[in-house]
């Protein structure tokens, strides 16, 4: 009797999950959201109904690769945090009641398959690995205010302020940590050409930033390539040198210029100077400034 009440109670094993389309090892386990339920999922189609009548949803860290085409089956969903997914993209998931959408730390590489979100104010997707926006970003989104693309491979500013562009309710926007934030003159530029911004990467765009007209600070990058055979001073670069003569040939990258300025100054003759140049860095070529 003593040994009977020493015996620990034997518990019965906890029930084993129901196995389903999303877990490992099934060929449906790239999960996309949302993901309506089975037809014999009584279990899932409860859960369903309610997430139908829910206004915000979180869906982080479930190893999500998309968002589907069921999407807009949620009707009075307001506000959709996926962030710390797996979300390479969309699936004609338009929606016309999220007012909010966060996406960050995924692995979006474009947003060419953004689809239609007619009530759309805010739209984080930092901290991704998108190359460049949309142009039809504006029709899209049509009342988005605020952009957040923050420490993505954003390189073309221009690219960036024409996307932009067309959201004419945008009113903050937020793109430090891409390449583009990097060039000279990016506030002026991104002031210059989205006027409708009032706030810039967390600061208030200020009257200086948003001044126009200002080519005097315009900084041309001249790289000076020569070739084998100099001898003497160089002669005249020219728009219409061919690769064949020997000498100095000149190209542009203008650097903090807006689009009409950068197509003005492409191609400027150039004449050497008939002075020593400085030494050449480890590719062979020189950078000059050049004030305009």
């Amino acid at each position: 009797r003593t040994q009977a009440l020493e015996q620990k109670p034997v518990r019965a094993p906890a029930p084993r999950p129901r196995r389903t389309r999303a877990h490992a090892g099934c060929p449906m386990a790239r999960l996309v959201f949302p993901q309506p339920p089975d037809a014999d999922d009584y279990d899932g189609e409860r859960r369903w109904r309610r997430d139908c009548q829910r206004e915000t949803i979180e869906a982080r860290h479930l190893h999500l690769v998309k968002l589907g085409p069921a999407l807009g089956e949620l009707e009075a969903l307001r506000h959709l945090d996926v962030g710390d997914n797996d979300i390479e993209g969309f699936d004609r998931s338009d929606h016309g009641s999220i007012e909010t959408l966060s996406i960050y730390s995924n692995r979006l590489t474009s947003l060419v398959s953004l689809p239609r979100f007619d009530n759309l104010r805010f739209l984080g997707v930092g901290y991704n690995r998108i190359e460049a926006l949309p142009r039809a970003l504006g029709e899209r989104c049509p009342l988005l205010e605020c952009f957040d693309g923050a420490y993505n491979a954003l390189a073309s500013l221009d690219r960036c302020v024409d996307a932009l562009g067309g959201c004419d309710h945008l009113r903050q926007c937020v793109l430090t940590g891409n390449p583009c934030a990097l060039l000279p003159h990016y506030r002026k530029r991104v002031a210059f050409g989205l006027p409708q911004v009032a706030r810039l990467d967390d600061t208030d765009v200020a009257p200086v930033d948003a001044a126009d007209g200002d080519d005097t600070t315009i900084t041309v990058h001249v790289a000076l390539r020569a070739l084998l055979g100099l001898r003497g001073a160089p002669p005249t670069a020219a728009d219409e040198a061919s690769p064949e003569e020997e000498g100095i040939f000149v190209e542009l990258l203008v650097v903090g210029a807006p689009p009409a300025t950068a197509r003005r100054t492409r191609r400027l003759p150039w004449r050497a100077a008939p002075v020593a140049p400085p030494a050449p860095d480890a590719e062979g070529s020189i950078p000059v400034e050049v004030a305009l």
